[in-house]
């Protein structure tokens, strides 16, 4: 958690954040938690894309990750190259498709291209 020493209007124990997008729910918990990425604005900062379990309520989260535009956009790249485009269901948004289309060829798609 960021330092909040030199804002007295805040408790240093409380979390503000604007859930500004969902874009998946990656896993599923029996518990009814969920696994997801969205964009979320943390304490008034700027909105970044997120991921971390959430209740079913959105009202209490774990521990996540916070990735800044050009980071989700190279994590997308690695996943991409790593998994060779094999992804199924509903089309990526226009940023993330862009990543995709600017991704390096997958190492099968590079050797086969190469013979």
């Amino acid at each position: 958690m960021a330092n909040n020493q030199n804002n007295p209007q805040r408790n240093n124990d409380e979390v503000h954040f604007d859930l500004m997008e969902h874009i998946a729910v990656i896993g599923k918990r029996d518990s009814g938690w969920t696994r997801e990425v969205n964009v979320v604005a943390w304490n008034g900062g700027k909105a970044k894309v997120d991921i971390r379990d959430w209740d079913p309520g959105h009202e209490r989260m774990s521990r996540g990750i916070t990735l800044m535009e050009d980071e989700a956009e190279n994590l997308v790249k690695a996943l991409a190259g790593r998994y060779g485009l094999r992804f199924s269901g509903s089309a990526p948004s226009e940023p993330a498709a862009a990543a995709l289309a600017a991704a390096p060829p997958a190492p099968e798609t590079a050797a086969a291209a190469m013979a």
